[in-house]
């Protein structure tokens, strides 16, 4: 065999040999980009556990729960992205604990689907009731005129009143919560869990006129004079100044914040009666704005 012969062997060979070397490291990094975007894919199902966990905190006890999560938010082309929630109550002795067991899911292009499974315990705690100690309290003078003002509870005025420290929540975060939002124009019944009413010319009186009958949270931001008949059950919030002159029987608690020299005043027929079980029937319509994670773990 002549040298070229043995050259043109060899030579061949060596191109046997490295295509077989080039074709394993392709393989090789195809399989390492694979693996790659498959755990890129997980950590995104990971995190969509996650967020289903925060909505379904944020929303309970409402259940089931499920979203997709589009391009914009993260999600890659030719990939659905999800979350499902299941969410259940369980109680331990008087307390209340919810269990919400989430599944974030990646369809990927290649075919196949990747889950992650989160368990979470959130315990639900409404504010204190012991929080509204007294039947009436405003930040300025309470002034009782006649005859027919009737309180059964004690009486605070001068008081410093921290709403936060009252609800466990901001004012903006009760609002968002609230049942029915109403302002001086459109006020009217329902009066049902959680009843908000904007201040929306910044300057005129809420009247209440009429018969008006309610229970649970009504907060009211501007000046409120109550003239009407009206029965509540609950706590009655006004940031600003409170006049009551008609017939009114209040159970619960009556605040007052209003500014520096701003007195409440409390005239007509009016009972105010301070109910602690009222109070906290109240109460239980924002129980779910604040909770607290009390255990977690992957599930899968």
């Amino acid at each position: 065999m002549n040298k070229k012969a043995v050259a043109l062997i060899f030579s061949i060979l060596a191109i046997i040999i490295l295509s077989m070397s080039m074709t394993a490291i392709f393989f090789k990094s195809v399989n390492n980009n694979n693996l790659i975007s498959r755990r890129v894919h997980s950590i995104r199902a990971f995190w969509l556990a996650e967020t289903g966990v925060a909505e379904a905190a944020a929303n309970l006890p409402n259940s089931p729960l499920g979203d997709y999560i589009g391009n914009p938010q993260g999600c890659p082309t030719n990939t659905n992205c999800y979350y499902n929630t299941t969410s259940a109550d369980v109680t331990v002795g008087n307390i209340t604990y919810y269990r919400i067991d989430s599944t974030g899911s990646v369809d990927i292009p290649s075919g196949g689907t990747i889950t992650r499974d989160v368990e979470v315990f959130v315990k639900v705690t409404p504010p204190e009731a012991s929080n509204f100690g007294h039947a009436i309290e405003s930040t300025g003078e309470i002034n009782q005129l006649g005859a027919g003002v009737t309180i059964n509870g004690t009486i605070d005025d001068f008081a410093t009143i921290n709403f936060s420290d009252l609800f466990g929540n901001s004012k903006t975060e009760v609002r968002n919560a609230a049942d029915q939002i109403y302002d001086e124009t459109s006020f009217a019944e329902p009066l049902i869990g959680v009843t908000w009413v904007d201040d929306a010319d910044g300057g005129a009186d809420l009247i209440m006129n009429g018969n008006l009958t309610g229970n649970g949270i009504l907060i009211i931001e501007g000046n409120v004079l109550i003239a009407g008949t009206v029965t509540f059950d609950g706590i009655i919030y006004v940031i600003g100044e409170l006049t009551t002159l008609g017939n009114a029987t209040l159970s619960g608690t009556v605040i007052a914040e209003s500014g520096v020299g701003i007195d409440t005043t409390v005239g007509g027929s009016v009972t105010i009666t301070h109910d602690p079980v009222a109070i906290a029937d109240a109460l239980n319509f924002i129980q779910f704005l604040s909770y607290e994670i009390v255990s977690w773990q992957e599930t899968g």
